[in-house]
């Protein structure tokens, strides 16, 4: 029998940017998803998805609700396998076969490290983020303990070595799951497969020709981490993160690594291995590498290397990224090889760049060189290579290259429709664009009419009518934007290394690699979900927006003045707490600021609001009077007048020159205080021991006198003779407590007397230390008074100013 290539995960967390978007149990994306009832984050299709996910999402579920939010998918991800194992529910019992020897995999038998975590803790800080703060994140999230804490750390180590990304069908990363049986199978540099999702089913899809025949695991491999690195740093992250060093065909083959990594010959360009006098591979070229070439190389490779890293930087700006790897490829010519992977950071930059900003010449012209580099080091059939061929083909019918978008997309098909099936929606979006370039109208009229042919030439031109609608619709409403959105290298192949962020996510790091567009199509940025009006009441702007999981209008009233695009989305957010993403952009797409001004809003007519996935045209309708009205300009002249009053009387200075005074007397009376606070805490001290041997005795009195009575009780009298005694001294005891009372105006309560006690003391021992509590008081008053005039002088951002400049406005 042979082995299956396709899995379903033991268990699986979606990100929070995807968790109200896919159905947490079977992986369905639509608009009609419901939310749990209880916590209103985690989503589901219908009540059976929810049903069955129950015994996983009810610990989570809980955390929710308490924390009123979500933690990150990792966390999500060992809290389900912790319910599992508490269930001992461990997977699959079968027996191994020959043809799958891994389909008696169980989760407590995976491969976790777990004997040398305390060894290599050091080691996978920087892997798999830091363990101690992942965990306190975790005892945080989760309210009671599901398994042991030895348990949390065996199933962090589980995952952290066998978890998937798990992603959709267009190669975005939605969350992470983890498998048993595909979780065995092994690496290599050279994979001859990759992962896939259809819905909640995990593929091992083959990526060469000869590996589609294959149904053997052992005969395939996949990729744990980006191939497409130097080899120098996929062996130390495989040998940090897996504990083992590569010695697969894509590390030991040679001529593969020159092709990759090689030098430029300075006559035919071809590659050149990196010592001196090495020959080129181009066996017409009589070329060997001199000294002086040599030094530039590694000089280029070097530059490359430091470049590289900073490409990688999130906090670079787009521009800063754009000309530093301009210059990076500039350095890398006559000097790199061509196909060389060292490449690969700068082009991806300018590719993105080039698409954010239409500049389709340049995106074309960057993109043919990545596809060159992924195609020589990719098998044909590479479901990451087809995912970027996707992508490019958008660029190039927007260049109207239709036949080289064709050449593309044809084999893209195919293998499309094998992995995820001719009803989805990737499968379709290719098959549009090829009848779009295939079809022709005047074809379909131009055959021959005669009785046999006539009904299926009726079909042909009905189904020709509708694609022919289809593909018009996308082409005139949805390119523009979606080359705006064409992310060819998602953030689950940027890198394998987790940042030490602060979400403390757990780190993904068998990942698919897929270079793919965006799940955003043609269709998604201009496809609206209706349209909406800004209308006026009595002169306020009122909107009416349909909340999507209440699933009911809401009127909101916009402040022209005071609000503006942010606050209006915070209260988008505070009145339905299932909406994850809200803005508002203009037509051709650029998002307005959050800091814009609601008046201003309302003067561009039209523009679209975004909740979630859902976008509405929104258009202001018109008004009799102007929004900007009197009253505005009323106020407008206000503001200028205090502006120039504010500027007349020197308020700045006043403000300088009172907190200059203010400060000095801060200063003043904290000098003064502080040989006080030091007396204050010695007379505390002794105070506090005085007050404890005083109960302490009182304590022991009271013992001695329950040892007397007993004592005359059962050896030295009777109990009628000592009832009324003990009658006597207990009501004694009464008579004390309201003496107390009435002499203190206090009733008479341990821990009062007590402070009684250390109060009395503390005036004593004050006097004797000749400590002065009078103008103790005094100062603390003044320390406090003073300190609230500087709140008041000084902004709403409590900014200090610095004493340079306050010793300007200093009076002589």
């Amino acid at each position: 029998m042979a082995a299956k290539l396709d899995e379903s995960p033991i268990a699986l967390a979606l990100s929070v940017d995807h968790i109200a978007s896919y159905c947490h149990n079977c992986l369905i994306k639509n608009d009609k998803l419901k939310k749990c009832s209880a916590c209103r984050m985690i989503v589901y299709c219908s009540a059976e998805c929810q049903k069955s996910d129950w015994k996983l999402h009810k610990p989570e579920c809980s955390a929710i609700q308490k924390h009123d939010g979500v933690s990150d998918e990792g966390t999500r991800l060992v809290m389900r396998l912790g319910s599992l194992w508490a269930r001992k529910e461990m997977g699959t019992t079968a027996n191994e076969t020959l043809d799958d020897p891994f389909s008696g995999r169980r989760l407590d038998t995976l491969e976790s490290h777990y004997d040398s975590f305390q060894e290599r803790a050091n080691k996978w800080l920087g892997v798999f983020g830091e363990y101690g703060q992942w965990l306190s994140v975790y005892k945080e999230f989760c309210l009671k303990p599901i398994v042991d804490e030895e348990i949390v750390k065996r199933l962090f180590c589980i995952c952290s070595v066998n978890s998937f990304s798990l992603t959709n069908q267009f190669g975005t990363t939605i969350g992470i799951c983890l498998c048993l049986r595909l979780s065995a199978v092994d690496h290599s540099c050279k994979p001859t497969a990759r992962l896939a999702f259809k819905g909640r089913t995990c593929l091992l899809v083959p990526s060469f020709p000869f590996a589609s025949c294959i149904t053997n695991l052992l005969s395939l491999n996949h990729s744990y981490i980006d191939e497409l690195q130097p080899r120098a740093e996929r062996q130390k992250q495989l040998k940090e993160m897996y504990n083992f060093t590569c010695e697969c065909p894509g590390c030991i083959d040679e001529q593969r690594f020159l092709q990759m990594e090689g030098f430029a010959c300075p006559e035919c360009a071809s590659p050149i291995a990196h010592t001196e006098g090495a020959s080129c591979l181009n066996d017409n070229c009589a070329y060997r590498l001199a000294a002086d070439h040599l030094e530039i190389c590694t000089l280029a490779l070097e530059t490359a290397k430091a470049g590289n890293s900073s490409l990688k930087r999130k906090d670079l700006k787009n521009d800063v990224k754009k000309g530093l790897a301009e210059k990076l490829l500039t350095v890398y010519q006559n000097s790199l090889h061509e196909l060389n992977i060292q490449r690969l950071p700068a082009l991806r930059v300018l590719y993105e760049t080039a698409i954010d900003e239409e500049r389709l010449d340049e995106a074309e012209t960057y993109g043919a060189k990545l596809l060159a580099i992924y195609s020589a080091f990719q098998g044909p059939d590479d479901l990451s290579l087809c995912h970027f061929k996707y992508g490019y083909a958008q660029v190039l019918k927007k260049q109207n290259r239709h036949a080289a978008c064709k050449s593309l997309l044809g084999p893209v098909r195919e293998i499309f429709g094998k992995t995820f099936g001719a009803n989805s929606q990737i499968y379709t979006n290719v098959e549009i664009m090829l009848r779009g370039f295939s079809l022709s109208w005047f074809t379909l009229i131009s055959y021959p009419i005669d009785q046999t042919n006539r009904q299926t030439r009726m079909r042909l031109e009905q189904r020709a009518t509708a694609l022919f609608r289809e593909f018009s619709r996308l082409l005139s409403n949805g390119q523009p934007k979606l080359l705006r959105t064409i992310i060819p290298f998602p953030d689950c192949y940027a890198s394998i290394r987790p940042s030490s962020s602060k979400n403390h996510t757990l780190s993904r790091n068998r990942l698919t690699q897929l270079y793919s567009v965006s799940t955003k199509k043609i269709s998604d940025l201009s496809a609206s979900h209706g349209h909406l009006t800004i209308s006026f009441q009595h002169g306020l702007p009122i909107l009416v927006v349909p909340l999507p999981s209440r699933t009911e209008p809401c009127q909101f009233s916009l402040r022209p003045i005071s609000d503006t695009v942010g606050s209006f989305c915070e209260q988008l957010k505070i009145e339905d707490r299932g909406i994850d993403h809200v803005g508002l952009y203009m037509s051709d797409g650029a998002r307005i600021a959050s800091s814009t001004a609601i008046e201003h809003l309302l003067q561009f007519q039209t523009f679209r609001l975004r909740i979630n996935d859902r976008h509405f045209n929104v258009e202001v309708a018109k008004l009799e009077l102007d929004p900007i009205s009197d009253r505005v300009r009323s106020v407008d002249d206000l503001r200028a007048v205090v502006a120039q009053l504010h500027g007349v009387l020197n308020v700045n200075e006043y403000k300088a020159e009172r907190e200059r005074r203010l400060q000095e007397r801060l200063e003043k009376a904290e000098e003064e205080l502080k040989p006080l606070q030091d007396q204050k805490t010695l007379i505390e001290r002794e105070c506090e021991a005085h007050s404890e041997r005083v109960m302490i005795a009182g304590f022991a009195a009271m013992g001695i006198q329950t040892g007397i009575f007993a004592r005359l009780t059962w050896w030295d009298f009777s109990w009628d003779i000592m009832e009324p005694i003990t009658y006597f001294a207990t009501f004694s005891t009464v008579i004390a407590s309201c003496g107390y009372y009435l002499y203190t105006k206090q009733p008479f309560e341990y821990h009062q007397c007590r402070d009684r006690i250390f109060t009395r003391q503390f005036y004593k021992r004050a006097m004797k230390h000749n400590f002065n509590i009078i103008r103790y008081n005094e100062l603390i008053t003044e320390r406090e008074e003073v300190q609230r005039l500087l709140g008041c002088i000084r902004d709403p951002l409590q900014l200090h100013l610095p004493v340079s400049y306050l010793s300007k406005y200093e009076r002589i």
